[in-house]
């Protein structure tokens, strides 16, 4: 009894210590005090940190946005590199809250992996064709030689001017107002409102010509076509009289009627989920609770 309870004791131990360690394994770190970058495979100069920093603080303050560069020298066990790129980017909520326009950009030095993933807000204007043509021109070259601070620096540099040319802004302008985008998330919802509408028109004018055809088809009158048997014959020498002969009984139509089943539309309920609620405080830097899709480009 006592060897059964020791056995028993010991195979709850091991079960406690590797969901101890699987968790950790899991585990995804914190952002810096920096926020914006977080350079936990050492690989990025002084000098590009602080690019990256101070345009960030720049970036946010005028639209909202903000690109979050993170470097690590291998994936966490159980995580492809577009998985963790994008829990990292919903865990610290990169972007503004509710026009969830962030991005991330993720490099994975030692399995010669990384991936850039975009904030729900903005995957209609950056898709994921154009991350990858991005990474193709301004990343990988460099980042496969090895040059990790090159190929950050260059593709920073271009999602920062993508921003520019999207929102119509010079970066550190003061006289710019967010007004011309200030909601990319409002526009896409417009334009799906309207997409649904037209197509709604466009199925109930089809059921309303469908049922006048049918109704033109089943209302035709057509003239009753009455037989009439033909005289019998009688022998003179019949006993009994010929029966009277009555014309054969037609029921009269009352009329025609179409009866048409119900028809209906149903449209799912579109909408935006915004993030997690955040922002600065007190002048310290941090997520602004924006949220990603799950879309992207990169090498997983």
């Amino acid at each position: 009894m006592k060897h059964s309870i020791k056995r028993v004791f010991s195979v709850l131990v091991a079960m406690l210590i590797l969901l101890l360690s699987t968790t950790s394994a899991l585990a995804i770190p914190e952002p810096t005090e920096d926020f914006y970058v977080a350079d936990y495979a050492e690989v990025l100069s002084d000098t590009t940190e602080n690019m990256i920093i101070s345009q960030n603080d720049l970036l946010y303050s005028q639209t909202g946005a903000q690109i979050v560069v993170v470097t690590v020298r291998y994936l966490e066990d159980g995580y492809y590199a577009d998985e963790y790129a994008v829990k990292l980017f919903n865990d610290w909520g990169v972007g503004d809250s509710e026009k969830n326009n962030g991005i991330l950009l993720l490099l994975v030095t030692e399995e010669g992996k990384g991936w850039l993933t975009q904030g729900s807000g903005i995957e209609a204007y950056l898709t994921n064709d154009d991350v990858d043509m991005m990474l193709e021109n301004y990343f990988w070259k460099k980042f496969d030689k090895g040059d990790f601070d090159g190929a950050v620096e260059t593709l920073f540099s271009e999602l920062i001017e993508w921003y520019e040319d999207t929102y119509d802004f010079t970066l550190g302008d003061e006289s710019y107002v967010d007004t011309t985008v200030s909601n990319i998330g409002t526009s896409w919802r417009v334009f799906k409102f309207l997409f649904k509408l037209i197509i709604f028109i466009i199925i109930i004018a089809v059921i309303i010509s469908i049922n006048k055809k049918g109704r033109v088809r089943r209302t035709r009158t057509h003239t009753p076509n009455f037989w009439v048997s033909p005289p019998r014959t009688w022998h003179h020498t019949h006993t009994h009289r010929p029966p009277t002969y009555r014309p054969p009984n037609h029921r009269s139509s009352t009329g025609s009627g179409f009866r048409t089943g119900s028809s209906g539309f149903s449209s799912g309920r579109s909408g935006f989920s915004s993030g997690r609620s955040g922002g600065f405080s007190g002048g310290s830097r941090g997520g602004g609770g924006g949220r990603s899709g799950g879309g992207g480009a990169g090498r997983r």
